[in-house]
């Protein structure tokens, strides 16, 4: 039985509130220093129903604070000021705030973040069982990765949409879902594809001129033939190499002024 001592009337002392153990023996449930101990599976009851328990569970060696019928909410006064630090709502999310502002909280579909999300550098955001997209900066430069070898990296868009890459709002390339690729310089479009091959705008340099339809569904438009062409530059000639039979001819060239 817990049992509560009062001091003598004719002198000092202090008050002792004493209980049961699981040895059968009284402790001190409050000691002289204030503190409140109970054994393990010995509960802190709060509320009419009993509603807040805090205990210490031996079966799993863990503490808990249980709500038996509510939000369990950890809250900072100070002043005025009356702010939520977390929630933990049953069968629902658990929410965290800054400064009254909540920042995180769980959903049935994972963690929504509001505000930002910040990594040091060289820490790695990973995706997938086995990390395998991952996404880092290392302080100078940035990376997306996929670290899995037979894998690919795709930019899956909706019909028309745009990905674009670009530097203070001037694209260096983009790309149309379902339409053309662009590739730019200086803001300044260079290349595009279209339905009919590719357009340049300005010159183009290169080293060999490879033409060749042999893979085309379609023969040319002349003589109904295939075939592929090399065209190369020598100190004061043109020269076209028949790939298809080894053959080289040589441009008969006529100088102007």
């Amino acid at each position: 039985m817990s049992t509560i001592k009062l001091p003598a009337a004719s002198g000092g002392g202090s008050i002792s509130i004493k209980g049961p153990s699981s040895s059968g023996s009284d402790v001190d449930l409050l000691d002289t220093s204030g503190n409140l101990n109970l054994e393990d599976n010995k509960k802190l009851v709060v509320g009419t129903g009993d509603d807040l328990q805090i205990f210490h569970e031996t079966d799993n060696n863990t503490s808990r604070i249980n709500s038996t019928t509510g939000t369990i909410e950890l809250r900072h006064t100070v002043s005025s000021a009356d702010e939520a630090m977390a929630k933990f709502v049953p069968n629902g999310a658990v929410e965290l705030f800054h400064n009254g502002t909540k920042k995180l909280e769980t959903k049935s579909y994972g963690v929504k973040v509001e505000g930002d999300l910040w990594l040091d550098d060289d820490k790695i955001i990973k995706v997938g069982s086995g990390g395998d997209l991952q996404i880092k900066h290392d302080g100078t430069h940035s990376y997306i990765s996929n670290t899995t070898a037979s894998g690919n990296l795709f930019v899956d868009m909706p019909e028309s949409a745009k990905f674009e890459c670009q530097h203070d709002g001037e694209a260096s390339f983009a790309g149309y879902a379902d339409n053309r690729f662009e590739a730019m310089f200086d803001g300044s479009r260079k290349f595009y594809t279209s339905s009919g091959g590719i357009t340049v705008a300005g010159s183009v340099n290169t080293e060999d001129l490879n033409l060749s339809n042999l893979n085309s569904a379609t023969p040319n438009e002349v003589d109904n033939t295939k075939g592929s062409w090399s065209m190369q530059e020598g100190a004061n000639d043109l020269f076209l190499i028949n790939r298809t039979n080894g053959k080289k001819y040589k441009f008969n060239l006529t100088e102007v002024t």
